[in-house]
């Protein structure tokens, strides 16, 4: 949930990152109050960690990492990341995929 709170993701999109998640049951995690997790959800939530992690190492400047995430990127006809991920969960392995292969070009 920080992450997405990093990255300046409202409430509907974080939901639809995360599967679509019931509204209540978002609300309750912005409590901390998580309980158990779906283990479709629990994925959706490491690709997310692992975006965090890639963009971290790609830049030093976490404002850096919030401007990509947030961008237009030709690379996803001209959408930016964050709104590809909304899409499903191919769409937020599309988004790791392409940063690790960014990073294994160093």
């Amino acid at each position: 949930m920080a992450v997405l709170q990093r990255w300046n993701v409202g409430d509907e999109t974080a939901r639809a990152i995360l599967g679509d998640l019931p509204a209540a049951i978002y609300r309750r995690w912005q409590k901390n109050n998580v309980g158990a997790i779906a283990p479709d959800v629990a994925y959706r939530l490491l690709l997310v960690l692992k975006i965090h992690a890639a963009l971290r190492t790609r830049y030093s400047d976490p404002d850096r990492s919030v401007a990509w995430i947030n961008r237009p990127n030709a690379l996803f006809a001209h959408q930016s990341p964050l709104a590809i991920m909304t899409r499903d969960v191919a769409s937020i392995e599309r988004v790791l995929r392409y940063l690790v292969a960014d990073q294994s070009a160093w």
